[in-house]
């Protein structure tokens, strides 16, 4: 399966991946690689932005950080739902086929 990522120029420098950073005890370019890992995998697995049957520990398994999908929630880039789900808000914006 082919696609794309849309990587803007000043997303090393979001405050987002700032806050990922910080949270971790990462280095800011480590993040962006784990956000890249993290966005290409996304695309294999969903088409809505919905990904059924995955929580936070599953996400924590794919990029190898623990505590990388709460991160993401807290800066509203990851969005779990209670019935074991996780969703990408803007999906379609940011990563398409």
């Amino acid at each position: 399966m082919t696609g794309w990522l849309r990587m803007e120029h000043d997303t090393p420098y979001k405050w987002q991946v700032g806050k990922i950073a910080r949270l971790l005890g990462l280095p800011r370019p480590h993040v962006v690689g784990l956000l890249v890992e993290f966005w290409t995998w996304a695309q294999q697995q969903t088409r809505s932005g919905h990904i059924h049957g995955v929580g936070v520990s599953e996400v924590d398994d794919v990029v190898g950080v623990v505590g990388f999908a709460d991160a993401m929630c807290k800066v509203r880039w990851l969005w779990v739902d209670d019935g074991g789900s996780v969703y990408l808000p803007r999906f379609a914006k940011y990563i398409g086929r």
